[in-house]
């Protein structure tokens, strides 16, 4: 218990710290909470007392976060957003014996108010799973910030035709400073597993080439980006190509992704897909992405100050931060 308190503590504490080094230009001070590939873990690692925090404890600091955010934080500048990158099911032997497996698991994922959720490979390999998720999302109501922006449902016991498995983006504006964002989620593509018999995946460059990514824009008017992907940190070419698609409609503008898949902790700026003339990669700092690790040890945490380009009127990544 001491170890969970000090945990919620330390972690506001340092949201206090940073909060009192914003630069002048900045317009928004923005903090991302980020987990992915949960794969059952619900209960914590109770054999691991660095690690033994259940999703009691993380709704716990939810609310103290979102109590600090509103009481204490500088409601003009700062604010928070919330999400999951895929893979919750297949992984503890409790979390998983239902059936379909993984019932518990999205009955506590639906308490969450998150800001955007997506789904994995080990969702999508369990077909009773998914029809199961796809009906509580569509007919209960369930996870409302679900986005699955490349993959649809195809099981005709249900549907006539294919349709997107949730909703291929949502908008959103910031709780405090009325920011306008845009939320989007992408699973990854192999032309050798794309058709998972009641979902079918499209790759990622083909779907942003479709029309709803204009008419979400359209709609969002989104000042920046955050992309919840189940996708490598290390597939940096979907990531260019996605940016590229967005940056056509709306000109340059903070994107973030939060992926997930490869169970790494790791952070940096996106890639360019240049090089400069010692052939060294050329990164977009406007660009981020943070992968958080794995099986609900860690909580990512992505802190971003943007500000406003006086010409274009666009935000822009002035700097960034993915503490541990």
């Amino acid at each position: 218990m001491r170890s969970k308190m000090l945990f919620s503590l330390s972690l506001l504490a340092i949201f206090v710290g940073v909060a009192l080094c914003v630069d002048e230009d900045t317009v928004l001070k923005l903090t991302v909470l980020h987990h992915s590939d949960m794969h059952g873990w619900l209960y914590g690692h109770k054999h691991e007392s660095n690690y033994n925090a259940d999703y009691g404890d993380y709704q716990a600091l939810l609310n103290h976060v979102d109590d600090y955010f509103t009481t204490e934080a500088d409601t003009t500048l700062e604010d928070y957003l919330v999400y999951d990158s895929g893979d919750f099911l297949q992984g503890t032997g409790l979390s998983d014996a239902t059936s379909p497996p993984g019932i518990d698991i999205i009955e506590v994922m639906n308490m969450v108010d998150f800001d955007g959720t997506t789904i994995g490979n080990h969702e999508l390999g369990l077909p009773e799973s998914v029809d199961y998720l796809w009906d509580k999302i569509h007919n209960e109501g369930y996870l409302p910030s679900f986005v699955t922006s490349n993959t649809d449902y195809v099981n005709t016991d249900f549907v006539d035709e294919p349709e997107t498995f949730a909703k291929k983006y949502t908008c959103g504006q910031t709780t405090n400073t009325g920011h306008k964002f845009m939320t989007v989620g992408f699973m990854y593509y192999k032309e050798t597993q794309h058709d998972f018999g009641n979902t079918i995946v499209t790759d990622p460059l083909v779907s942003v080439g479709q029309p709803w990514l204009q008419a979400a824009i359209d709609e969002c008017e989104p000042e920046f980006v955050i992309a919840t992907c189940h996708i490598s940190y290390q597939d940096q070419d979907v990531f260019t190509g996605i940016k590229a698609a967005i940056t056509a409609i709306t000109g340059d503008i903070p994107t973030v992704f939060l992926t997930g898949h490869t169970h790494w902790w790791t952070a940096g700026n996106c890639d360019t897909g240049e090089v400069d003339e010692d052939g060294v990669e050329i990164e977009d700092p406007n660009c981020v992405y943070a992968e958080p690790g794995a099986y609900y040890r860690y909580i990512g945490r992505v802190e971003l100050e943007l500000a406003r380009d006086a010409d274009s009127g666009n935000m822009y990544i002035q700097q960034w931060s993915h503490p541990r």
